[in-house]
């Protein structure tokens, strides 16, 4: 779940992806892999980039009126709450800049 949320940056699409690598999983042989958690990595890496890769084909673009507006950090302890929105939103941002290649955790393209 986490490699795809941070590949995607949509839980939804997160969950399905790794939701569909399990499933395929359940219809390898387990005694043929050798590290199952790589090749389920591996697997979810060549997923998000295929869902990636085909929402780019079709123009679609997230709607960012989702991201939420903060407030200037102020004394009150919800500002940590607030700087984490800032946070995700900016990572948000430059995920969505990053090509499908870039997306892919430097673990996946060593093996």
């Amino acid at each position: 779940m986490n490699l795809a949320y941070q590949m995607l940056g949509d839980i939804g699409a997160a969950e399905d992806t790794a939701q569909e690598a399990f499933l395929r999983l359940a219809r390898v042989e387990i005694e043929r892999l050798q590290d199952i958690r790589a090749w389920l990595t591996v697997v979810t890496g060549r997923l998000c980039l295929d869902h990636v890769r085909s929402a780019r084909a079709r123009l679609e673009r997230v709607d960012t009126d989702d991201v939420i507006e903060t407030a200037a950090p102020g004394a009150d302890p919800a500002d940590r709450i607030t700087l984490d929105d800032e946070v995700r939103a900016a990572l948000f941002e430059v995920l969505n800049r990053l090509s499908p290649g870039e997306r892919v955790p430097p673990a996946i393209c060593r093996r």
